[in-house]
């Protein structure tokens, strides 16, 4: 099925999907998705900036909306 704009459901669900990157937490951080600590490393979307625990990623349901960036 096409939409309007040429994107099918399925790709435009892909353009929502989280990109997430390993990082080590220097300060503590509440999992996007448990609300429990993250201590070390975890996991960081590199657009959104959600960060959840690298067992918790299977879990993230929301989908990916770039943050905000309020500098000009």
């Amino acid at each position: 099925m096409q939409w309007k704009s040429g994107i099918s459901p399925e790709e435009l669900e892909a353009v929502h999907s989280h990109t997430f990157r390993v990082k080590s937490f220097k300060k503590t951080r509440p999992c996007g998705v448990c609300q429990q600590t993250i201590l070390h490393d975890g996991l960081i979307c590199r657009v959104c900036r959600i960060s959840c625990h690298k067992k918790c990623e299977v879990k993230v349901s929301s989908s990916c909306v770039p943050s905000t960036n309020y500098e000009l």
